[in-house]
């Protein structure tokens, strides 16, 4: 009877199935009022997307995004040197002296004005404007503080619009410039403007910067550059230089939202190596099925050598590590009793008893450190302990810092004493090691025996992409629903879009909005202050109940498939292990094993993956509310949330160890998840010594394959490349072949790893339970028989 009717697995399938539901209905609302283009579209200063429309704007007709002067940091600085210049800052009461932070002369901003309505029709005026205005290399230089992205139609647009200047009118200074306005420069100027069409805004957020062109850029993005007529006033390669350097720093800027988004990354167009790279890559499809080919029997000869080779192998790996303690407790002892450099041939002295004398004849130090020695050593016993010389009569000790010295003769000591602690671990865990070899054996015999076993893995692996790449798109539909009320709507001022202690409106939860100010937008002012001219652009996307739901079926879902994996791999094991030795090669271990985990065993391992997924959404959901912490500046939650997430890291590594074991109980004996959890649990605590030495010795033999499989493939690659292309660069595509052999190498020893855990509690089970017979493996058979010869050895019965 298929497990699921059982009574306590039951509700675990409803369970599942019922989730299911629910994130389709989730779906299919993500599908009517999500947007997936919101996840990359440029967005103006404004966060409205261009191309697209939206509640907040209806940028269809304006799908490029261009870069308008930045009058808030160019011209208003401008207007507020003017202002509080020595011919007009006497005119200004003392609240408006307080918005004074420059000082300087009328004339100065005459000139830069000047250079400006040249510039209009001589671009070339615009490299001779004084300090206070930005020239265009300055801006191409750092293009993102002076420049405002805008959506507009085209890279090219026409200016058949005129600005005139005005200040904010939320600006503290504003109402003393138009007071005194007739007097200032600036007021005349009428400056070039995009015109509306092009340029759906204010006419101060469409004026161009003088000297500056856009050309098309990636994702629609106009990058800047330089006016032709600016060019041949400057040489060529200083022109080059600041073109590439704007459109860096823009490409870094205004792509940084999108970036962190969606993990795209725009590179330089000037990546000729990597395609040509790529081209070797695809022009080599051919040596790359043959290497391919060439891993995967790398790994079954692997499996075949650990079968043949494990044992020799571990035991003078063990061996090498008791020898290499012993080698650096001797050094580390020998080092610290060592004398200087200047007498390390006159370190023993050897005395004659019948006259105290020493041979110094042989010795490299002076006449007056040689009768010293022999002064020394006059009244010296005969012990052959006190044939020693002090170091301090020679010239002292190699380590000079007494400490330091005893230091280091301690931590020579303490690598003997590991040595003789190895040593003796290894002479009381014998059998443990021996058993431990055996099961490697015994795996590495199953996995040569089925090599197709690896294909499981690589099917988990590709439907799990399948899977993430269909609930990528439904979750980005999810997350680009922002709710119209995410960030407040009204107007707010300067100081209370922009706080310094983190309590703006505008970011006070993660993904977080921005504050902008739009003085074409500005609403009166209730209490009688300036007009409120900042607002809140929402983000992105947003990390609502919906996502959390989708993430956690995300994470139930992963955890189903690999403990179906598991289990069917688990099964395969058990079944070619009970089987007699004659029918194991022949066996067909894999339908029946997929058939039981997929049907019979759906409640079990649906209820394990469960508790799994709470552990890990649990983890998430602190680093979530860490990030949430930090927007709020709040140290102290953000730390107390790392840790808890932490917690559940660790506790999480240790849910997926008993669920691994229990996978396999529900493989062997068919029973439900909380008794194979329960049975595991206890047979790994009867077996603490026999499952510590089967990892350790895992682990070892995990590295040595993963180095052998990922460096033969790499190897045998670079040379059959270039039998097929010896006219080809050869470099990257012998990584793309290590990489390709590392991969391989963890499909194999993935299904080594769980073969050897199946295989160890297989022959547990046999041996508690008395099972004997002609299936046990040739690896396990004399350790098999050894205990059974101990057991009647404690019977009584060796004697009859």
């Amino acid at each position: 009877m298929p497990c699921w009717w059982r009574p306590q697995d039951l509700p675990c399938v409803l369970l599942f199935f019922g989730h299911v539901g629910v994130f389709w209905y989730l779906a299919v609302q993500g599908l009517q009022q999500g947007d997936l283009q919101r996840l990359y579209l440029p967005r103006d200063f404004r966060g409205a997307f261009c191309g697209v429309s939206t509640g907040q704007a209806d940028m269809t007709s304006y799908p490029k995004l261009a870069f308008a002067m930045n009058a808030g940091e160019v011209l208003d600085k401008l207007a507020l040197q003017a202002l509080c210049s020595d011919a007009t800052r006497s005119q200004l009461t003392d609240a408006e002296q307080a918005a004074c932070t420059t000082s300087g002369s009328l004339n100065e901003v005459n000139d830069v004005v000047s250079k400006l309505e040249q510039s209009m029709t001589d671009p070339a005026a615009a490299l001779q404007m004084a300090g206070s205005f930005p020239t265009p290399t300055s801006v191409m230089a750092d293009a993102s503080k002076y420049l405002t992205p805008v959506c507009t139609s085209a890279c090219s647009l026409s200016t058949s619009r005129k600005y005139s200047y005005s200040p904010p009118p939320d600006a503290p200074w504003a109402s003393a410039y138009e007071r005194l306005s007739s007097s200032l420069p600036l007021q005349q100027l009428q400056m070039n403007a995009w015109d509306e069409a092009s340029c759906p805004y204010s006419a101060r957020y469409c004026v161009p910067f003088p000297g500056l062109n856009f050309q098309p850029g990636p994702d629609d993005i106009c990058l800047p550059e330089l006016e032709s007529s600016l060019v041949s006033s400057l040489t060529s390669g200083i022109s080059k230089q600041l073109d590439s350097l704007a459109q860096s720093k823009l490409a870094s800027s205004v792509l940084a939202d999108v970036n962190n988004a969606t993990g795209r990354r725009n590179g330089p167009p000037e990546a000729t190596g990597n395609l040509e790279a790529v081209g070797s890559i695809l022009t080599s499809l051919d040596a790359l099925g043959v290497v391919a080919f060439v891993a995967l029997l790398l790994g079954v000869v692997y499996m075949v050598l650990v079968r043949f080779f494990a044992k020799p192998v571990v035991w003078l790996s063990l061996l090498l590590i008791f020898l290499l303690l012993l080698a650096a407790g001797a050094l580390a002892i020998s080092k610290s009793l060592q004398c200087a450099e200047a007498q390390k041939s006159a370190r023993y002295a050897l005395k004659s008893s019948r006259a105290a004398e020493v041979e110094v004849g042989f010795l490299d130090f002076t006449e007056q450190a040689a009768l010293t020695a022999v002064q020394n050593v006059q009244n010296v016993t005969e012990k052959p302990s006190d044939l020693l010389v002090n170091c301090q009569d020679l010239g002292g000790y190699a380590i000079s810092n007494p400490d330091l010295r005893n230091a280091v003769r301690i931590v020579g000591y303490c690598f003997l004493g590991f040595a003789a602690l190895w040593l003796l671990l290894v002479i009381c865990l014998r059998n443990r090691i021996r058993l431990a070899i055996a099961v490697h054996q015994v795996a590495a015999e199953f996995t040569a025996m089925h090599p197709y076993v690896i294909l499981l893995p690589l099917i988990q692996m590709i439907l799990s992409l399948a899977y993430l790449a269909g609930w990528s798109i439904i979750a980005g539909l999810m997350i680009t629903d922002v709710p119209s009320n995410f960030v407040p709507a009204q107007a707010m001022s300067k100081s209370q879009a922009i706080a310094n202690n983190g309590t703006s409106p505008c970011a006070t939860t993660w993904p977080a909005g921005f504050p902008y100010e739009d003085v074409s937008d500005c609403t009166e002012n209730t209490t009688g202050g300036q007009p409120l001219c900042w607002h809140c652009a929402a983000p992105r996307f947003v990390l609502n109940e919906r996502f959390a739901f989708a993430f956690f079926s995300l994470l139930w879902h992963n955890a189903l498939l690999a403990a179906m994996g598991q289990c069917i791999i688990a099964g395969a094991v058990a079944t070619w292990f009970f089987t007699e030795k004659r029918r194991k090669a022949l066996q067909p271990v894999f339908c029946r094993a997929t058939f039981n985990a997929v049907i019979k065993h759906f409640g079990s391992l649906a209820f394990g993956s469960l508790i799994l997924a709470v552990v890990q959404f649990l983890k998430w959901l602190m680093r979530f509310l860490s990030e949430q912490a930090k927007v709020r500046k709040n140290r102290v939650l953000q730390t107390i949330f790392k840790i808890l997430a932490c917690c559940l890291w660790c506790f999480e590594k240790c849910l997926k160890f008993l669920n691994k074991n229990a996978y396999i109980q529900v493989a062997i004996k068919g029973t439900n998840f909380c008794t194979s959890a329960q049975n595991a649990f206890f047979l790994i605590l009867r077996n603490a010594i026999r499952f510590g030495a089967l990892a350790m010795l895992g682990s070892f033999l995990y590295f040595i394959g993963i180095l052998v499989i990922s460096g033969a493939t790499g190897l045998g690659g670079h040379y059959i490349f270039q039998a097929f292309h010896p006219q080809m660069s050869p470099i990257v595509p012998t990584i793309l072949y290590v990489i390709l052999g590392y991969l391989v190498g963890r499909l194999f020893l993935t299904v080594f790893g769980l073969a050897c855990d199946t295989s160890l509690q297989c022959f547990i089970m046999a041996e508690e339970s008395r099972m004997r017979g002609d299936f046990v493996p040739s690896a396990l058979q004399s350790l098999m028989e050894k205990q059974d010869l101990g057991s009647e050895e404690k019977n009584g019965k060796c004697c009859c």
